[in-house]
């Protein structure tokens, strides 16, 4: 969250998109959508289901009206990286592409782009997170 203000800032306007993934088996298959049913998903107190997984998907807006994306997949585990070297070597093993994360969550996050640029933008995986100045 930090990291995003802080691109905020320098970038002066970024747009996030956040959610959970359930998906305990790992499945990606494209047909199932790759999310678990919401009757097989870990519950706490048999109501609330718990998340397998969190995203972030980070971007803004190119002046070609293209995108330049970012996309982040968090397990859902016990882990607090201590001090900013161990939390930037965490953010940077859990970058993926945007398409990982629609397989696996079954959504289809950028349809209303073109064609040519939501294929481009959705395949897209960094290897490092955007540097801040």
């Amino acid at each position: 969250e930090g990291y995003a203000r802080e691109w905020a800032q320098q970038k002066n306007e970024i747009y996030v998109v956040t959610g959970a993934i359930f998906d305990a088996d790992g499945e990606t298959n494209t047909s199932k959508k790759g999310r678990d049913s919401d009757s097989s998903a870990e519950r706490m107190s048999d109501r609330v289901g718990i998340p397998t997984h969190f995203y972030k998907i980070i971007y803004y807006q190119l002046p070609n009206k293209s995108i330049e994306p970012m996309a982040f997949l968090l397990p859902h585990k016990d882990q607090t990286p201590s001090g900013k070297k161990d939390s930037d070597a965490y953010l940077t093993v859990c970058l993926t592409s945007i398409d990982e994360i629609e397989k696996r969550a079954g959504f289809d996050f950028f349809s209303e782009l073109p064609d040519s640029q939501e294929k481009a933008a959705e395949a897209r995986k960094l290897n490092a997170f955007w540097t801040l100045k």
